[in-house]
């Protein structure tokens, strides 16, 4: 078996590498997935684990953007996550070797914090999300990334700052060059998404993997 990081450079190569882009994980790529909801206590380390981590306020739709992109559904409806969701994919770079994505979707509402906290550590990317129908949302993102910063040092976390929502026009509070403005502020990439209506949604996450990987083959970062 590789190392540990030589094993995330192969992943992070395997997945952008060739004249076509990026590979989305789909299809044959895949080997299995699975939701898991609640899981405490934290997960033990595993030495092929790929972690990006969902952050917001509640009901600005984290959960929704993960379902969709895992397993290509939307509903209107959808319980707020208590604690800490996860979902899991598979990936095989070659034969005998597979790396876990596992993308996890944390509780907006203050009264978890103490427990979303701790999973910030071992990261690779984060997703700061907002609402782009709800100013307030947007104003607590600067608090986001501040208290996983400040969790994770001296490691690091790189993110990228989705404005989702994107379908509700007429409804819109937040506008992009705005929010553009935030993300160079905070050192992040920038990308406008609706879980209804499929916009943007795999571009987002293929942001946050290209983000971690960026920071796995550039320097030294904790990882599980």
């Amino acid at each position: 078996m590789l190392p540990h990081r030589s094993v995330l450079h192969l992943f992070c190569s395997f997945l952008f590498s060739g004249t076509q882009g990026p590979v989305l994980l789909s299809g044959e790529t895949v080997l299995t997935a699975e939701r898991r909801s609640n899981t405490f206590p934290l997960p033990s380390p595993s030495t092929n684990t790929f972690r990006v981590i969902m952050l917001g306020d509640s009901t600005v739709g984290k959960s929704s953007l993960l379902k969709r992109y895992t397993e290509g559904a939307f509903l209107d409806s959808i319980n707020q996550t208590v604690g800490v969701d996860f979902y899991v994919q598979f990936v095989e770079l070659e034969p005998g070797l597979r790396i876990k994505l596992q993308f996890w979707d944390t509780a907006g509402q203050e009264r978890f914090r103490s427990v979303t906290r701790s999973y910030y550590r071992n990261s690779a990317g984060a997703v700061l999300m907002f609402d782009l129908t709800n100013r307030a949302s947007f104003e607590s993102i600067k608090e986001w990334h501040r208290e996983v910063t400040d969790t994770v040092k001296p490691f690091h976390v790189v993110f990228v700052l989705v404005g989702h929502k994107s379908d509700l026009v007429p409804q819109r509070q937040v506008e992009r060059k705005e929010a553009e403005k935030l993300a160079s502020s905070l050192g992040a990439k920038y990308i406008e998404t609706s879980a209804k209506s499929n916009s943007n949604v795999d571009d987002a996450f293929q942001l946050a993997i290209s983000a971690g990987c960026d920071l796995v083959t550039t320097q030294d970062t904790e990882m599980p």
